[in-house]
């Protein structure tokens, strides 16, 4: 025999025996493979009944969330709208705030002007308190002086008055003789009326100048007497002619009935056609040179 066929007889024997080998196990596992499919399927079931059960608890569980997502969804735009709300509602207070801060900013610094101009108003306050203070020192010291100063005016004017008394009558006697001095040297003599009274007379010596103050009358007799603003002290003496001119015009003629120092009345003896003598009318002792 070849040994090519040897080889074939060995391998086909080797290859019967490792067969009924598999045939005893695939006979001993058959029913336990059998058992396990029927198991495999009973539990397959199962698990598909399961999954079933908790896919439609999950699409239960699903439909759920999906309407809570909806809500959800909702709540989110609503949120959104109140976000974008309060952000409106942000922007206009921070606008109100940044006004609020700049009117604030605006208030301090008036608020510190007002503190300047308060503190200036304090200070001219204190000033013019300080001034008033001394103004019034001044013033009661000015009021003393014052009342110091009018006593002593008043005695002053009560020696004024003793004096211009004395210095009167020193006046009217140095012009008593001075008349009769010049009397004396121009030789007219005095010549008594039948009532007693001395002639008017007109005045040689220099020019007597002044003017009528007032005129009126005479109750007793109805003459016009006036007053001129010469006396003594001027050399004017009683029964001195005067003449009373105004502008260029004669209005007429006074003599004089009474002398005092500063002042004369003196009647109307004559009066031309220029009418009545008024005041501010202007009087000459003696007319020409």
């Amino acid at each position: 025999m070849h040994w090519l066929t040897k080889a074939f007889v060995l391998a086909a024997a080797v290859l019967a025996v490792l067969l009924s080998a598999l045939t005893i196990a695939y006979s001993s596992n058959a029913d336990k493979i059998v058992g396990d499919y029927y198991d495999e399927q009973a539990r397959r079931t199962s698990a598909e009944a399961l999954a079933s059960g908790a896919e439609s608890k999950f699409g239960s569980e699903r439909a759920e969330l999906n309407a809570k997502v909806a809500v959800l969804g909702r709540d989110i735009t609503s949120l959104q709208a109140q976000v974008s709300q309060l952000q409106s509602e942000n922007a206009k207070l921070l606008l109100g705030k940044n006004s609020a801060e700049d009117e604030r900013r605006l208030a301090m610094s008036k608020l510190d002007e007002l503190q300047i101009t308060a503190r200036t108003q304090a200070s001219l306050i204190q000033s013019y308190r300080d001034e008033t203070t001394t103004l019034r020192g001044n013033e009661q010291r000015s009021q003393r002086e014052k009342n110091e100063m009018g006593d002593r005016i008043s005695d002053l004017e009560a020696k004024r008055e003793v004096l211009e008394q004395s210095l009167r009558s020193l006046q009217e006697q140095l012009a008593e003789a001075r008349t009769g001095l010049e009397n004396a040297l121009s030789g007219a003599t005095a010549t008594k009326t039948a009532a007693g009274n001395s002639e008017a007379f007109t005045f040689s010596g220099p020019i007597i100048r002044g003017r009528v103050d007032e005129v009126g009358s005479d109750a007793a007799t109805g003459a016009t007497l006036v007053k001129i603003n010469v006396g003594s002290a001027d050399n004017v003496r009683d029964n001195m002619k005067f003449y009373v001119v105004r502008g260029n015009d004669f209005v007429g003629t006074l003599t004089v009935v009474k002398t005092d120092l500063k002042h004369a009345i003196a009647k109307v003896t004559l009066t031309g056609s220029n009418g009545a003598v008024s005041t501010s009318d202007m009087i000459l002792s003696r007319i020409g040179n």
